[in-house]
This record gives C-alpha cells, sequence and structure tokens, in this order.
C-alpha cells in the first residue's frame, strides 16, 4: 500500500503528465464523447464540444493538483442548460464517466501496475465526487415529467458507486445484486466472467429466489449455444418480455428451482469493444422489463464492465508482487505473510503444521560449469517436481536463491518423509541429476515462534548440508 506522502507525489505527477498531453487526451476524449455519448453529443460541433471536454479535463488537473473543485461547481450551467434541451441523465452523467474511461486508460499505459492500481482508484474517487455534484443539481432541476428519469439516475449512481468501491471480483457481483434489487424487480440474478485464455463463461454468482447458489463455468463451444453465450459472442442485449411467448435466438439452460421466470434481461459487461462478461435480471412475472429499464443496465453494465476491469488489474498486480518471477513459485514476502497465518491458525485451533526448509546440493557447480542460464532452467524445473509432488493443500515457496520452502498445514512431522521421497524421486529424473537436502519442523513442538521455526530450519539445514559434504571424497559429477 502506497504511503500518503507518496500518493500525493503521484497525484501530483499524474497531474503534470495530463498536462503534457492535454491537447492529445482532449482530441480523443472528444473523440469517443462524439462516437459513444449519445445522439445528443454527435449534434453538437466539434469545436464546441471540444471546450466543454477541455474544462473537464482542466477540473480533473486541479482536483489533483489543489483539491480544487471551482470548475466543476461553475458547470452547474452547462447541467442545467443541457438539461432543459433535452439531454437524457444519461448523456448529462456522461461527458463525467467519459473523461474517466480517457484517463484511466492514460494511467494504464503510462504508469507502473502499483502506481496505477491507486491512481485509478483516486480518478475514480474524483468522478463518483463529480457524480455526487451532478445528482444534486439534477435533483434541483427534477419535475414531475422528470421523476423517472431521476429513478433511473439514482439506480445508476447507486449502484455503479458501489460497484467501484470494492476492487474485489467476487464482491462487485455481490454489491450489484443487492443494489439493484432495490430498485427493480428481481427473484433471480446472475453475473459471469468471460476468461479468454480458457475459452470459458465463468458463472461467478448466481442468485435464486434468495439463495447464493455454486459457481460453475460454461465451455464456449462451436455449435453449442444458449441465450447467454448468444449475448456475450454478439455483443448484443437480449430482452425477453414473455419468455412463454417469444422465439428466442438460440435454446436456454435455466439455473435454479421452479417457478421458472417469464421476463429475462441479458445485458453484456463490454469494454473498449472487448466483451468481458455478462449480467443478467429475471422476474416470475411477464413484461417486468422494458427498453427503459434495459437501456438503465445497459449504462450500469458499463460501469461494471470498469469496475470488473480495475479489479483485474488489482489482482495482477498483487498476483505478481507475491510470485517470484522465476519459478512462479510463490516468493519470500508471501511465504512470510502465509507463516504468519499459520502459525495464527495453530494456536487458535490447537493444531499443528510442517515446514520444509530445502537446498539444491552444489548448485553452484551447475552456474559454473553449465552457465547461470542452465542453471536458471535447473531452478524451474525443480520447481515443476516440487508442485508436482505436494497435496493441493500444501505450499511451496522459493525463499531464496537455490532454497525452497513447502509449508504442510495441520500435519505431523512424519508426513514429511513420503514427501521427501517423492521429491528425491522426481529429482532423480532430472538431467543433469539434482539432488537437495532437507530440514523438517513442526510447529508448535519444535519451534515457540516464528523467528526462532526459521532460524532453527536454517541451522537444521546448513548442519545437513556440512554432513553431506564431509562424507563426499569430491563434487557429484555433472551428468
Amino acid at each position: 500500500m502506497i504511503n500518503n506522502k507518496k500518493l500525493e507525489y503521484l497525484k501530483i505527477k499524474l497531474a503534470k503528465a495530463i498536462k503534457k498531453e492535454s491537447v492529445s487526451l482532449n482530441k480523443l476524449y472528444t473523440a469517443r464523447l462524439k462516437k459513444d455519448g449519445g445522439n445528443s453529443y454527435q449534434k453538437i460541433p466539434e469545436e464546441e464540444l471540444s471546450k466543454d471536454t477541455s474544462r473537464v479535463i482542466e477540473a480533473h488537473i486541479a482536483i489533483l493538483e489543489r483539491n480544487d473543485w471551482s470548475i466543476i461547481e461553475e458547470f452547474s450551467d452547462y447541467i442545467t442548460v443541457k438539461f432543459e434541451e433535452g439531454f437524457s441523465s444519461k448523456e448529462i452523467y456522461q461527458i463525467f464517466t467519459t473523461s474517466g474511461v480517457v484517463l484511466k486508460t492514460f494511467i494504464k499505459d503510462g504508469f507502473y501496475p502499483e502506481e496505477a492500481c491507486e491512481l485509478i482508484s483516486i480518478l475514480w474517487e474524483q468522478v463518483e465526487k463529480i457524480y455526487e455534484f451532478a445528482d444534486k443539481k439534477l435533483d434541483e432541476l427534477a419535475s414531475e415529467r422528470y421523476q423517472e428519469k431521476m429513478l433511473h439516475l439514482t439506480t445508476i449512481y447507486k449502484t455503479s458507486i458501489a460497484c467501484s468501491s470494492t476492487i474485489r471480483l467476487e464482491e462487485i457481483a455481490a454489491t450489484a445484486f443487492n443494489k439493484l434489487k432495490e430498485f427493480l424487480p428481481m427473484e433471480s440474478f446472475y453475473l459471469a466472467i468471460f476468461k479468454e485464455d480458457t475459452n470459458t463463461l465463468n458463472f461467478d454468482y448466481i442468485v435464486d429466489q434468495g439463495n447464493v447458489l455454486p459457481s460453475f463455468s460454461r465451455k464456449l463451444e462451436e455449435g453449442v449455444e444458449t441465450i447467454s453465450t448468444w449475448v456475450l459472442k454478439n455483443k448484443t442485449p437480449l430482452l425477453i418480455r414473455d419468455l412463454e411467448k417469444e422465439t428466442l435466438p438460440t435454446g436456454i439452460v435455466l439455473v435454479g428451482t421452479p417457478p421458472n421466470p417469464r421476463s429475462i434481461l441479458i445485458v453484456p459487461l463490454i469494454l473498449k469493444n472487448k466483451p468481458l462478461g455478462i449480467i443478467s435480471l429475471q422476474a416470475f412475472s411477464p413484461n417486468a422489463y422494458d427498453e427503459k429499464i434495459l437501456e438503465l443496465i445497459k449504462m450500469i453494465a458499463n460501469n461494471l464492465a470498469l469496475a470488473i476491469d480495475n479489479a483485474f488489474l488489482y489482482e495482477n498486480t498483487y498476483e505478481s508482487s507475491i510470485t517470484d518471477y522465476l519459478t512462479g513459485l510463490y516468493n519470500r514476502l508471501h511465504f512470510t505473510n502465509i507463516l504468519n497465518l499459520e502459525i495464527n491458525r495453530s494456536n487458535r485451533y490447537k493444531t499443528k503444521f510442517t515446514l520444509l526448509m530445502g537446498d539444491v546440493d552444489d548448485f553452484k557447480i551447475y552456474n559454473d560449469n553449465l552457465g547461470y542460464l542452465k542453471g536458471d532452467e535447473i531452478l524451474k524445473e525443480i520447481s515443476n517436481v516440487l508442485k508436482e509432488n505436494v497435496r493441493s493443500s500444501d505450499i511451496v515457496f522459493r525463499f531464496g536463491g537455490d532454497e525452497f520452502v513447502i509449508l504442510l498445514p495441520s500435519n505431523e512431522r512424519e508426513s514429511a518423509r513420503p514427501l521427501i521421497k517423492r521429491i528425491k524421486e522426481g529429482l532423480s529424473r532430472m538431467s543433469p541429476l539434482v539432488s537437495m537436502t532437507w530440514s523438517v519442523l513442526c510447529y508448535p513442538e519444535d519451534a515457540p515462534d516464528k523467528d526462532v521455526l526459521i532460524s532453527m530450519a536454517d541451522t537444521i539445514l546448513k548442519e545437513g548440508k556440512r554432513m553431506r559434504n564431509h562424507n563426499l571424497l569430491e563434487p557429484p559429477p555433472l551428468k
């Protein structure tokens, strides 16, 4: 986590970067707003629209540099005029939302992942506050003929803000469901994420009649299609007013228990023309959803896609921070965190766990004679042998250099013996031949705390290496 001083420095750095690229950013912003902002923006001359987008960019800079919101306050005239000219609530909000989309891409391309994660969070906090200002202004202008629009705006605002307040993917879907059910009829709901690398649609969050169902995945196979995969592939929403009367574009698979839904709404989650997943609302009664609600959910889906993309960025950044770059194993930092958690769990539930610390024998010989690139390949192979021979509940770490650690939760010391034997057999099949020396300790019977545990494991390992080297007349040959 970046400290406050560093955060202020990054905000100033971002403001300067936006200033430097303000001309090109404004052109991109204007073009994006004219293309995706709605019909009303397409009618505005580009030069006039560019002045409005320039003021929004200037506002972001002023907020980043000085926490100065005066430009946004002056924008009240803009909101009033556009509202009276017939701009929809969606279109009024779009000028602010689009600024966030353009600047988010600028941040992701120009900053390191950890910095980008923090700055994107700051950016969307600014956009959220701007939404609040716009919401207050629109509320002042509301009349009876705008009550339905204002209800939709509130739904969008509250749902989008709630979803963007978390960077955990698993929480976004639950938040969206809990907010939407405050405003819309809904007996069932699901959010599914598309995984391009496996070509699967993962139904990560499913609610049926108040019950959260187990998640599952569906492979997007040729010739096998449901309405969910149809919406995803075609990047087109589907509104079913009455399932019993309408002809569907493809087959349907219902999840949950009867009664079956009559009204179904499925909307793709799309970012930069790339499908990220789908969201679906379902109701028992027919005609629960119409074109207006479809437009509402499409707007919410746009903001959900942004929140999900932000969650992906966070998860990827976090995963990189705890993973060893060479072997793909967890690194020493993550080992320390997991060891603390395991000790706390052991103390609380009066359980034991076993720690194995291993060191590659005579690894310097491989580097000296075969080169460091071959040495790296050997470390990768050793890592694969370790991963292949542990249980799914065991955790393997690269402790540093040619040292590795294996954590066996809820296991006695004796459980290490067959594991070391399997590892030895796996290493014997490598070329060149590789062996490892291990130390094995059980917590809490062998050590009272983390520091003593690691120190003892290291001491025992060094003694094991010393005894081995003492028994060898010469280093092992490289085969």
